[in-house]
């Protein structure tokens, strides 16, 4: 028996339209409401069970069908059924779709039905278009946008090209080899990766337990532990392994240094003499024998050595010889060394030393002299050997 079929209605579809105001929130549904009339020959409406083949095609007679779907035992009651269709949207990315339909055993009904524009409407989910507005456009696989304005995510009021509002709980844009992420909870960061997409480190501002700002340097291994972590406190100390430095630069741990060494260390200021070096008649005043002059970068001490003999002879004087170290060319030594001989001798040298160690603040340059005398009266030789100055910081 021959069938026929008369159209009764276009395929039906929830239609969403989609703008750069809106977009839906659940998944368009991938069904279409499909309504016909089966008689025969003699167009009396048929009734009974029928087994019914939907399929698609690109072109309106022959072809490959895109799509194809049985329904088995589907009821028609005066000639009318009525299915509803699942439609991959795949189906429809051209421009041409038709309909044919199959009512076992018989061939395919002719001619196949072209479907209109209702049935691409499953396009919208794959937002073709952007809106109405014009404002962004695609080419292949970018888009991009042309106007002058400012583009906002989760903010309404966007003040920079692009702004990301802090609600948003996690962001994170960039490759392999560098990215940004922003933490709704602080604690965001710029990220470097070693190009094989691991992370190699990254730069993280937050604040420590007691609320201070740090900027943390840390460096990451492959397996993504980051156990080198350098800060930056906001009072500007810098602190390695301690996330609150209290001082200019705070380290926790053992420190390996190679090169030369520059800034607040051990430095030496020395002057020695020739030979027998300078011979001074010493008198009951403080007469200077030599200086010597320390540049420090900052607090620390100066120890000061100086060294020479005298020459003792006792049938000139029988005193004390005092020797010791001041900062004031003309003043009496803070300390000093007392040296006598109680055995009558004809001449005879003895060494002499005086060590003294000074406070010095901030940073600058201070001189400091090496001065003797007798403290009675009579004829006495000092010959000065050499002296020497060291600074040392007060902490390292």
């Amino acid at each position: 028996m021959r069938r026929s079929l008369v159209f009764l209605a276009a395929p039906l579809l929830v239609l969403f339209f989609i703008s750069s105001a809106f977009a839906p929130t659940d998944p368009i549904p991938h069904m279409i409401n499909y309504q016909g009339m089966l008689t025969n020959d003699e167009g009396t409406p048929l009734n009974g069970l029928y087994d019914l083949t939907f399929r698609i095609y690109d072109v309106p007679s022959g072809g490959t069908a895109l799509w194809t779907e049985n329904y088995n035992d589907e009821e028609v009651l005066d000639g009318l059924f009525n299915v509803i269709l699942e439609i991959p949207a795949s189906v429809f990315n051209g421009p041409d779709r038709y309909m044919g339909i199959t009512v076992w055993p018989d061939a395919e009904l002719t001619p196949r039905t072209r479907l209109t524009s209702v049935g691409y409407a499953y396009v919208a989910e794959t937002a073709v278009t952007s809106g109405t507005d014009g404002d962004w456009t695609t080419s292949d696989n970018d888009i991009y946008s042309a106007v002058s304005g400012n583009v906002g995510i989760g903010t309404t009021s966007p003040d920079y090209k692009l702004e990301i509002s802090s609600n948003l709980d996690v962001f994170r844009a960039g490759t392999e080899n560098a990215w940004i992420e922003f933490f709704a909870g602080g604690n965001s960061r710029l990220g470097f990766g070693d190009g094989d997409g691991f992370e190699a480190g990254f730069i993280s501002g937050n604040e420590n337990g007691s609320g201070e700002n740090v900027l943390a340097i840390a460096g990451c291994d492959d397996a993504g532990n980051c156990p080198s972590f350098t800060y930056f406190h906001e009072d500007g100390n810098v602190g390695i392994g301690t996330f609150s430095p209290s001082e200019k630069l705070e380290v926790n741990g053992n420190i390996e240094l190679s090169g030369v060494i520059k800034g607040r260390v051990p430095g030496i200021e020395y002057s020695n003499a020739s030979g027998l070096g300078t011979q001074t008649s010493l008198s009951t005043s403080w007469l200077t024998l030599k200086s010597v002059s320390v540049t420090h970068p900052g607090d620390g001490y100066v120890i000061c050595i100086g060294t020479g003999h005298v020459d003792w002879d006792q049938t000139n004087y029988t005193g004390n010889i005092l020797a010791g170290w001041t900062t004031s060319s003309s003043g009496t030594p803070v300390s000093y060394n007392r040296t006598s001989l109680s055995v009558a001798d004809g001449t005879t040298y003895i060494p002499m030393t005086a060590i003294h160690t000074f406070i010095v603040s901030g940073s600058g340059t201070t001189t400091f002299y090496f001065r003797a005398r007798i403290d009675a009266s009579g004829t006495m030789d000092f010959f000065e050997g050499s002296v020497a100055a060291m600074y040392f910081p007060t902490k390292y």
